[in-house]
């Protein structure tokens, strides 16, 4: 369980972990044996102080990062890799899109979604700076951001996703 009251994307490390022995019948669902079974995962959210950390609450093993309960995993592409590759995960991010007028002219911008919690940065295996030492690759497709949401907000952002010029914006 958790020793202490951990952001979400967190890494977990030793001091952030509290082995508490429980009879196996009233464990939760899905709750490590052993405390190296959680080390050096991530949170998906923010976790207080004592609850389990079952998936859900840290991402599993798989490609495919787990989220809470009710929640989907969205993928969005942001117009600018420069922005997505700032992100970390534990962000909220608002996702605007934007818009134009008749004539094709910018003309504002629509918020998509507001304070969607950013799981996963799949950048290529390229890391934040780009390149060897932090150079260009020449690669200017942003990351993928998978971004944990309610099922109306994914359709949102697939939706509103197709050919637009989609940023984010951190919030607190």
């Amino acid at each position: 369980m958790a020793a202490r009251q951990l952001p979400a994307g967190t890494t977990l490390a030793a001091d952030d972990v509290r082995t508490v022995p429980m009879i196996a019948e009233l464990a939760p669902s899905g709750a490590p044996s052993a405390e190296d079974q959680v080390l050096g995962r991530r949170t998906a959210v923010e976790v207080p102080a004592g609850t389990p950390l079952v998936p859900g609450v840290v991402h599993g093993d798989g490609i495919r990062p787990s989220v809470p309960p009710g929640l989907a995993l969205a993928a969005v592409r942001l117009a600018d890799p420069g922005i997505a590759r700032l992100l970390q995960p534990g962000d909220r991010v608002n996702v605007l899109v934007a818009t134009t007028d008749p004539s094709g002219a910018p003309s504002g911008a629509q918020t998509l979604v507001e304070r969607a919690l950013v799981v996963l940065i799949d950048d290529g295996g390229e890391g934040p700076a780009g390149g060897l030492l932090g150079t260009s690759t020449g690669n200017d497709v942003a990351p993928l951001l998978l971004l944990a949401v309610s099922a109306d907000e994914a359709t949102r952002l697939a939706a509103g996703g197709l050919g637009a010029n989609i940023t984010a914006v951190v919030v607190e």
